[in-house]
C-alpha cells in the first residue's frame, strides 16, 4: 500500500490476512509490525530494483524494492502468494 508520507500503517488483505504494511521509510532501514502474533520485519529505503530477504519466525521473506511505477508484484512466502504494492513516489527515498 503506497501514499503514505508520514510514519503510519496500511493495511491490506492476502489470502483472507490482513497484512500491514509500514510506510514512510525515508532511509534504509528495518521496522517491525505484528501481523497475526507474528512480527513482521519490512524493510524500507530499496532505491533499486531488487530483492531483500529477512527471515521472519524462521521464514524467509523477499521483499520486492525498486518499483518505479504502480503496480503490483509477486513473490510466495511459505507457499503463499504475497503481493507487495509498488508505486510510492512520495515517500522520499532517492
Amino acid at each position: 500500500m503506497c501514499g503514505c508520507v508520514n510514519e503510519g500503517v496500511k493495511a491490506t488483505t492476502v489470502g483472507g490476512i490482513d497484512v500491514m504494511m509500514m510506510c514512510g521509510c525515508v532511509n534504509e532501514g528495518v521496522k517491525a509490525t505484528t501481523v497475526g502474533g507474528i512480527d513482521v520485519m519490512m524493510l524500507c529505503g530499496c532505491v533499486n530494483e531488487g530483492v531483500k530477504a529477512t527471515t521472519v519466525g524462521g521464514i524467509d521473506v523477499m521483499m520486492l524494492c525498486g518499483c518505479v511505477n504502480e503496480g503490483v508484484k509477486a513473490t510466495t512466502v511459505g507457499g503463499i502468494d504475497v503481493m507487495m504494492m509498488c508505486g510510492c513516489v512520495a515517500e522520499g527515498s532517492s
